[in-house]
């Protein structure tokens, strides 16, 4: 499939690429998966050629979605429970410490810009 270029999408594939983006977030699907699925099935490299990035579109249907801050926060939970188990597994301990960083900085990054959980 051909590459999409900003001055290629008309009205109407930009409304079937947000009629795309509302069906895949009604499935549960988060903005980075949906962003994902839109690359791979579509050609669509940056949901900023509609001119409004995955969440305002989101958003502006009322759609909920978890925030970075909780899909980290539900990683680190499972890393920890399998580390419980397996004391041994040096990559997973690993794998802990970097998501403890990115928790970190989320949470500054968020005081910082004053987001709060929804």
């Amino acid at each position: 499939m051909p590459k999409i270029k900003t001055n290629q999408l008309d009205g109407k594939e930009s409304a079937e690429i947000e009629k795309k983006i509302i069906e895949l977030a009604k499935k549960g699907k988060n903005p980075a998966q949906i962003g994902e699925i839109l690359k791979k099935q579509l050609g669509v490299h940056k949901s900023k050629i509609l001119g409004i990035n995955i969440t305002k579109i989101m958003e502006k249907n009322k759609i909920s979605y978890k925030q970075d801050y909780e899909n980290v926060e539900n990683k680190i939970h499972a890393i920890k429970k399998h580390l419980e188990k397996n004391k041994q597994d040096i990559r997973t301990k690993r794998e802990l410490v970097r998501l403890l960083s990115r928790a970190k900085k989320l949470k500054k990054y968020k005081i910082r810009k004053k987001i709060k959980h929804k």
